[in-house]
This record gives C-alpha cells, structure tokens and sequence, in this order.
C-alpha cells in the first residue's frame, strides 16, 4: 500500500486536502498524523498526515458514485475491475445513457477525470477505460460502416474525403478500417481537440468503376433493342386482329401470307 503525505496548517485542513485530491470522503479516509504542526513567532510548521490507502477502485468508484447522484440517476450499476496496468469501468442501467453524451462526448470527459483521479499520486501510470450500455461496441461498428462508405465514395468520385473532429480512439478505427480497403487510403490533419481524418482515392479504382458503368451501358442498349424487335412484333400481331369482320380477317390473312413467313397460324 502506497503513503501519500499531505500537509496544510493545521490537520483538519491536511485531511479535506487529501480528500479532495483523492476523490474520497473525509470519514473514508484513512490516514496517520505524521505532524501536527507549529506555530511560533518567528517560524511555523504545517501539519502532516499520512495517507494508507491507494486503492484505485475505491476512489474511482466514490467518483462515479458522486457523479451519479447529483445529476441524479436511478438504477445505474456500476462495476469496476483494476490491476496494475489498467482499471476497467462498466456502467449500466436504463438512465445511464445520460453519461454518453453526443456522439460519446461526455462519456469522454468522464474517462478523462476518472483518469485524473486512478492516477494522481502514483507512481506507475495506469490505463483507464470507461463504457456505458455497451456504447463503445455500437460506436465501433458505426464508424466502420461510416468509413467504409466514404472509402466507397472517394473511389467513385475520385475526390478527398474529410470528416469531422473525432477523438483519437476513434479516428485508430477509421484508420484501421481504410487500410484494409484497396485503392484508398486515410491520413489526419489538424490539432486536437479538431483533428480530423481525410480519406483519399489513388485514382486506380475509379478506372475498374468506369468500365463496369461502360459495360452496364452497352447492357441497356442491348434491352432497348431487344423491347424495339418486341415492339414490332407487337404491332405486326395487333394489325392481324385489329378487324372485327370476317372479310376484314381474310384480307388481313392474304397480306400475312404474302409478305410475311408462315409461322403463325390465325383460326378463322
């Protein structure tokens, strides 16, 4: 267990000091005086305490528990797992969408503080994750969709794609979804917080899409041709029956085996 010191003036001010830099309350706090302090007319001395405690999921979890009720949200689990070299975070519940924010971005700023909070005072730095109801899976494969599409588009059009500001976890998704497509690639341009990934087409793929527009083409004129010859044949049935009289069928009958070949026989 890791002792973190704390000094202030007096020891009630040391111990609200460590409690607030450790994200935790006064009572929970475990602590020793090291110093109650001195105060003299030529020299003073702060007090010092000795805080016994560094236990990461603790404090992560008196955060988040904080945070949850003061906005406030009912039923809204939340569990968390820490080793050495990471602290998992999983909330979940009906209310605890409220936490995501648009496209994740309070979701975000929590991950941020309660890094912030797992690692102040220690000495090995410790990687924290935080998810909501799963959003970090459905994110993913919105992402995944989104560059692939616009990889699609850049191809067509031959034309740079540019997409908004994203964090960096997901700008890595686009990145790693672009490499695995042909005749396109991604790169980032810009400063946080409004770094932005740019989809860009070789110009190869937009040749292999021409031919097959081409080759739909010459299958359109080849059906338009073809509805042309039905057409005719069409009109040339609609002449045989276009009488309502017997003199009119024979006369009709008589032109047909003149000009045309005799493969339609007409019961009269």
């Amino acid at each position: 267990m890791k002792q973190l010191i704390f000094s202030a003036k007096t020891v009630e001010a040391a111990v609200e000091k460590a409690a607030a830099e450790l994200s935790v309350s006064v009572d929970a706090l475990k602590y020793e005086v090291v110093s109650e302090g001195k105060k003299g007319l030529f020299s003073s001395k702060d007090a010092e305490i000795r805080v016994l405690t560094s236990d990461k999921k603790k404090r992560v979890e008196t955060f988040l528990k904080e945070v949850i009720e003061n906005f406030p949200l009912n039923d809204v689990n939340v569990e968390v797992e820490a080793d050495d070299e990471c602290v998992s975070i999983n909330i979940t519940g009906e209310e605890a969408s409220y936490l995501i924010g648009r496209r994740g971005d309070t979701l975000n700023a929590l991950q941020y503080l309660c890094g912030l909070i797992v690692n102040n005072g220690e000495e090995k730095y410790s990687r924290v994750s935080l998810n909501i109801n799963a959003y970090r899976e459905k994110r993913e494969k919105t992402l995944e969709a989104l560059a692939k599409r616009l990889a699609n588009q850049a191809i067509r059009t031959g034309k740079s794609v540019t997409l908004e500001p994203m964090a960096p976890y997901e700008r890595r998704i686009i990145h790693s979804t672009v490499q695995k497509i042909e005749h396109v690639e991604s790169s980032s341009i810009g400063t946080e917080p409004n770094r932005r990934v740019v989809i860009t087409s070789d110009g190869t793929g937009r040749k292999r899409h021409d031919s097959r527009r081409d080759n739909n083409r010459r299958g359109r004129k080849f059906e338009d041709r073809r509805k042309e010859d039905n057409s005719e044949s069409l009109i040339k049935d609609d002449f045989l029956t276009s009488s309502s009289t017997i003199e009119g069928l024979k006369k009709e009958k008589e032109i047909r085996d003149a000009q045309l070949p005799l493969y339609t026989k007409i019961e009269l």
